[in-house]
């Protein structure tokens, strides 16, 4: 089975500002859909679909402050904070373990959980995730996401996006340490199924600053005239947290170049 088909990326702001967060990605040049209130009613989102198929969610916890006892409710609230692939069997977390168990990486993932929305439109959405085990951190190996009720449903039609964004160019991770790097190249290799590359990556994909690289190839649910994302795992021994810490976005040729953001880091990466 597939475990390398990135499905959304998740960027949360302070409780109550999903309203602000969307302003924000639209100017940049996002079209922004709302969303809805999740299941457990403590957290509420809007979306941001791209042609790939993959999409962002812009969430933010409805009351203030956010629940310590969730996922995301000690994390910063200042932009990326996770992502997930793309779930395609139920038992994604066996699968996984079971690799991690024979590679040695040590690589664990707890039994997936239901969960679901209503959209504004009283349409019931129903999916399945699943969670890395305690220990491996939020933003650093991907979950999973599987759909109950078909995925059309969860993820809206594409936008059409004045920044001429077609889909995810990468999705970068920073590691603060020499072991903390060599630990999650070993245990994204086991997420993925993939071995990490040691090529070359061109700038603004990678800076002057990021003293060891690896990446790995991902897939989209719709890919576009053959632009595929790539995981990027960088050291960077200053950076402010260990996890997901930008996300660049295959723009037109002449759309190139890094925004201001009021969140999370947006880069927009030109198509040859």
């Amino acid at each position: 089975m597939s475990t390398h088909v990135l499905d959304h990326i998740v960027h949360l702001t302070p409780p109550g500002t999903v309203e602000q967060a969307s302003e924000s990605f639209r100017k940049l040049g996002f079209e922004v859909i709302p969303g809805g209130t999740h299941a457990d009613g403590r957290t509420y989102n809007a979306l941001v679909s791209l042609s790939d198929g993959v999409y962002l969610e812009l969430i933010a916890f409805v009351n203030s402050p956010a629940d310590p006892t969730h996922r995301w409710g000690t994390s910063d609230p200042t932009g990326w904070v996770d992502y997930a692939n793309l779930g395609l069997d139920r038992d994604v977390a066996g699968i996984v373990n079971r690799r991690g168990e024979k590679d040695g990486s040590g690589t664990k993932y707890n039994e997936g959980v239901d969960g679901g929305r209503e959209t504004p439109q009283g349409k019931r959405l129903e999916w399945r995730v699943t969670t890395p085990a305690k220990g491996n951190g939020v933003g650093r190996l991907p979950f999973f996401c599987g759909d109950v009720t078909p995925r059309e449903w969860r993820v809206p039609k594409a936008g059409s996006h004045s920044s001429t964004a077609k889909g995810v160019a990468y999705v970068k991770i920073f590691a603060q340490s020499t072991s903390e790097f060599e630990t999650l190249t070993k245990q994204i290799t086991t997420v993925l199924a993939l071995p990490p590359s040691n090529e070359q990556l061109p700038e603004p994909i990678v800076s002057p600053s990021d003293s060891r690289v690896v990446s790995w190839p991902l897939t989209t649910p719709s890919p576009v005239e053959d632009l595929h994302p790539q995981l990027v795992l960088v050291l960077r021994e200053d950076a402010p947290k260990s996890g997901i810490a930008e996300v660049g976005f295959w723009v037109d040729k002449n759309k190139g170049g890094i925004p201001e953001s009021e969140y999370g880091k947006v880069v927009f990466v030109p198509v040859i």
